[in-house]
C-alpha cells in the first residue's frame, strides 16, 4: 500500500464485502401500490417508499428511510435510518473517476451524485469501472469532500434548470433555487 489511508479504504471494504448480504422486505414496511421494487433488495420495518418511486436491484433501505413520489434509488444504493429522499429526485452513486479529456467529477458536482472515494466494481470493464487514471487516495478524499461541501449547500434547493453549453456536451450549466 502507497499509505495508511488507502490501507484503511481497503481494510473496510474487505470487511464490508465478507459480512453477509441482508436480502428481503419487511412486513412492517410500507411500499404504495405503484412503486417498483427490483430483485435481491433489504427493505426494513418501518421503511416508506412512495407512490411511482423506484428501488433498484440490490438497494438496502435500513429502518425509517423514505423514498418520496416519483424518486428512484438505484441499484447497490445504501439508505442507513431516517435517511430521506424526497419525491422526484434520482439517487445513486457517482464515479469520481478521470479519464483523458474527462473528468466525471463534474457530473457529481452538476447531477447531485454521491460520490465514490475508491470503488471495487462487480465486473471491470463493464458497470462505469474502465481504465481511467489512478488518482492518488489524498486526492480522491479531497474530491469527495468538494462535491460534499457542494451538496451540503444545495441539498434541499430544487433543481431549477440544467443545460448543455456547446454542441460538444463538454460544458455545462445547472441551475439551483
Amino acid at each position: 500500500m502507497k499509505n495508511a489511508y488507502e490501507a484503511v479504504s481497503r481494510l473496510l471494504q474487505l470487511y464490508e464485502s465478507m459480512k453477509p448480504k441482508r436480502t428481503g422486505i419487511s412486513s412492517l414496511a410500507f411500499i404504495a401500490e405503484t412503486a417498483k421494487v427490483g430483485k435481491d433488495v433489504y427493505i426494513a420495518p418501518f421503511v416508506a417508499i412512495g407512490d411511482n418511486a423506484e428501488v433498484g436491484d440490490g438497494a438496502e433501505l435500513h429502518p425509517h428511510a423514505t423514498i418520496g413520489a416519483r424518486a428512484k434509488v438505484g441499484k447497490n444504493t445504501i439508505m442507513y435510518s431516517n435517511s430521506v429522499v424526497y419525491h422526484d429526485c434520482v439517487v445513486i452513486p457517482w464515479m469520481m473517476d478521470r479519464y483523458p479529456g474527462q473528468d466525471h467529477m463534474l457530473y457529481a458536482l452538476l447531477n447531485g451524485g454521491a460520490p465514490y472515494v475508491r470503488r471495487d466494481p462487480a465486473y471491470v470493464g463493464i458497470d462505469g469501472a474502465f481504465a481511467g487514471e489512478e488518482i492518488p487516495i489524498e486526492e480522491a478524499v479531497e474530491r469527495s469532500k468538494i462535491v460534499s461541501r457542494l451538496h451540503k449547500q444545495i441539498a434541499m434547493e430544487r433543481m431549477l434548470e440544467h443545460h448543455f453549453l456547446d454542441g460538444s456536451y463538454d460544458k455545462q450549466e445547472t441551475i439551483f433555487e
